[in-house]
């Protein structure tokens, strides 16, 4: 049982630990991560609502053909509609709620604008990390032997790849 818990709350440990990054090191205001937990949490409930819009899709396409369904299920059903969710809610984050948190002065040392690069991929990763826990917790509900696949796959893979919505939204 302390290893299922272990499984399910690992990235919150790791969401503490940045959230201690950014409040600590970077002076970063607590409501900050916060917001994005809600931000993140709001994700995991519109991926969801709308995976479940897209199941009456799945029953169709699983007529036709099961490499159909698998696709749709592997690269359309989890993947694009949590990563579409996941970026959309982090820019909104960035845009309504971080605007002025970005025009504070820099740290001693470090200019101002690779602080808020550095900062900036803190919070993205914070976010997936908190969306990866959330998640977690929605599979333990529902499909509970996926967990330990999931830890070292989709969970790694949400907190590394959260840097990259930085540099679509720079470019």
């Amino acid at each position: 049982m302390s290893s299922i818990f272990f499984l399910v709350f690992f990235p919150f440990i790791f969401a503490f630990v940045i959230a201690f990054v950014l409040f600590f090191v970077y002076a970063t205001p607590l409501r900050i991560p916060f917001v994005i937990s809600l931000f993140s949490f709001c994700s995991i409930f519109l991926s969801s609502v709308l995976q479940v819009l897209l199941s009456s899709l799945q029953i169709k396409i699983k007529d036709y053909s099961t490499f159909l369904l698998t696709l749709f299920n592997s690269y359309i059903y989890s993947a694009t509609v949590e990563e579409g969710i996941k970026l959309l809610l982090f820019y909104f984050f960035l845009h309504f709620f971080c605007p002025d948190f970005e025009k504070k002065g820099g740290i001693e040392g470090v200019s101002p604008k690779a602080r808020d690069s550095k900062i900036s991929i803190f919070l993205a990763m914070f976010f997936a990390a908190c969306f990866a826990a959330f998640e977690n917790i929605s599979y333990v509900a529902t499909d509970f032997r996926t967990l330990p696949i999931r830890m070292v796959t989709v969970t790694f893979l949400h907190i590394s790849i959260a840097q990259y919505y930085l540099y679509i939204k720079a470019n």
